[in-house]
């Protein structure tokens, strides 16, 4: 449960960072393959983060719960 805030940070950094390559105008001017890596390793963080939320949830009904 320590260790999971700085996870959930490396990855939002991470994300904010592949959001801010994206938003750049001259982003499809990259080649296709970075492109497709790119759009990719974005779409998969989502998935990670959200994963990570749930278990950071989780973790805190039960630690919740086991402090009552």
């Amino acid at each position: 449960m320590e260790a999971l805030p700085q996870g959930i940070e490396a990855l939002e950094a991470e994300q904010r960072q592949l959001y801010q390559t994206m938003s750049d105008p001259l982003f499809f001017q990259k080649g296709r393959d970075e492109i497709a890596n790119i759009r990719a390793r974005a779409s998969s963080l989502e998935h990670e983060l959200a994963e990570a939320y749930h278990r950071w949830e989780t973790l805190e009904k039960l630690h919740t719960t086991t402090s009552i």
